[in-house]
């Protein structure tokens, strides 16, 4: 998100495959089915970023319609979270699992070891440090001023809630809001996402580390880049 006004919409994956390749290359990413070591994307993750996109926008269009001088209230998109990559470990430029597998990807093409093996190491700190989530679905509902019910609420209403708030207390418009518009964007994103169910490390993501790193030292220990 840092380094592209993308990082909202797409997964980080296709950010990086964006940075490090030729903008044809990404095209055919963005318009194909690809379940690589650098790329999972597909035509319903493409359907479903432009859903999100479109209901970000959805009510301007009227607006605009209805008035050729009308103005966008600006509101950054959230992080649109994709749940095919829910169980998915991206370190560096790649996801683990499928790096990992050596039977249908064998020798997969690694461009920087040595990060590689430093940004593993990250995750595996991150991995051991992990603790629940410092946000809880009641303290999400009080942020966005939303009445705090059983059954949860639809995403429509989550995402007007978070409008609303979003607008109200944008530092554009309101110096003095930041803090709260911090908080807003948070109870979103922790309300989007499947962060609030982690409880702790992911065993799967330790082995995976594991394995990437014997990868690593098996490839290139005694070649061109020590280990």
């Amino acid at each position: 998100m840092q380094r592209s006004v993308l990082g909202h919409m797409l997964p980080e994956a296709m950010v990086c495959y964006l940075e490090n390749y030729e903008p044809d290359r990404f095209a055919e990413i963005y318009l194909g089915e690809f379940d690589t070591p650098e790329a999972i994307w597909s035509m319903e993750m493409r359907r479903m970023m432009i859903e999100r996109i479109a209901s970000h926008l959805g009510d301007f269009t009227p607006r605009l319609q209805s008035n050729t001088r009308a103005l966008y209230q600006y509101c950054p998109i959230p992080m649109i979270s994709f749940p095919q990559l829910d169980n998915e470990l991206f370190c560096n430029m790649y996801y683990l699992r499928h790096l990992c597998d050596t039977v249908l990807f064998p020798d997969w093409p690694i461009r920087e070891p040595v990060k590689l093996l430093k940004d593993i190491l990250e995750a595996w700190k991150a991995e051991v440090e992990k603790k629940p989530p410092t946000m809880s679905l009641e303290e999400a509902y009080t942020v966005l001023k939303l009445p705090k019910g059983a059954n949860g609420h639809e995403e429509a209403t989550v995402r007007k809630a978070y409008f609303r708030m979003a607008q109200k207390y944008h530092p554009d418009k309101n110096p003095d809001g930041r803090d709260m518009f911090e908080q807003v964007n948070k109870a979103y994103e922790f309300l989007c996402s499947k962060s609030r169910v982690t409880d702790g490390p992911d065993p799967k993501n330790i082995v995976l580390i594991l394995k990437a790193q014997s990868i690593l030292f098996s490839r290139y220990s005694e070649g061109q880049y020590p280990l």
